[in-house]
């Protein structure tokens, strides 16, 4: 079952076609690449659906909304690519010193791209262009449940979490997991942390369900 990484697809082995397809970067990257330490497992429901103090009463729910629900809201056009194996679908938007991203890893049962990630980071002069879409006020994901967000200290993880312990890459993440329902159906969310100098410089919040 895969609930420790929500990439763990991406370590089948990837044609030539798909090493030359556009990729993301970031965190976003990081995690699609299977780039992360596994998760520490907690007794913790972490986030139901994620607003934003940019668009006052719009939520998106991982694995409910579609990817065409964010562009919606915020604009921008959807872009693709099989680089990670499977296919994956994403907008991203930049404000001054952050960027957002909405990763879509699942396909509805209409074919449309199913929102599965959510993420922010730190940006500056020498990030590299993610070819984002560019607004005024930055989407800074809230997912409530006082989940420390972008700018968090490591002392407010250990509050939160009990304890976080990050790896020399500053890398560090929990993961829940519980039945969806009365089904056999077993989602897990994530929430990844990439931290410098003992400051979050990214977040990413995640989802994927299995039977």
């Amino acid at each position: 079952m895969k609930i420790v990484l929500l990439a763990g697809f991406a370590l089948a082995a990837l044609s030539q076609s798909a090493l030359a397809a556009p990729k993301l970067s970031g965190i976003a990257d990081r995690i699609l690449s299977a780039d992360w330490t596994n998760s520490m497992s907690i007794d913790d429901d972490l986030f139901k659906a994620i607003s934003f103090k940019a668009a006052e009463g719009e939520a998106f729910t991982l694995e409910q909304s579609e990817l065409n629900d964010v562009a919606a809201v915020f604009g921008g056009k959807v872009e693709s690519t099989k680089a990670y194996g499977a296919p994956v679908s994403w907008l991203c938007y930049d404000a001054g010193d952050k960027r957002t991203w909405f990763v879509a890893a699942e396909l509805s049962q209409d074919k449309a791209p199913l929102l599965t990630l959510i993420a922010e980071e730190a940006i500056g002069k020498s990030t590299p262009d993610g070819g984002c879409g560019k607004v005024s006020d930055a989407l800074s994901p809230v997912p409530g449940d006082k989940l420390p967000g972008l700018g968090a200290s490591l002392a407010d993880l250990d509050k939160r979490f009990g304890g976080a312990d990050p790896d020399s890459k500053g890398r560090v993440s929990f993961m829940a997991s519980a039945p969806v329902g009365n089904s056999d159906v077993v989602q897990a969310k994530n929430v990844y942390y990439l931290l410098d100098k003992k400051i979050v410089t990214a977040v990413a919040y995640a989802a994927v369900s299995e039977e």
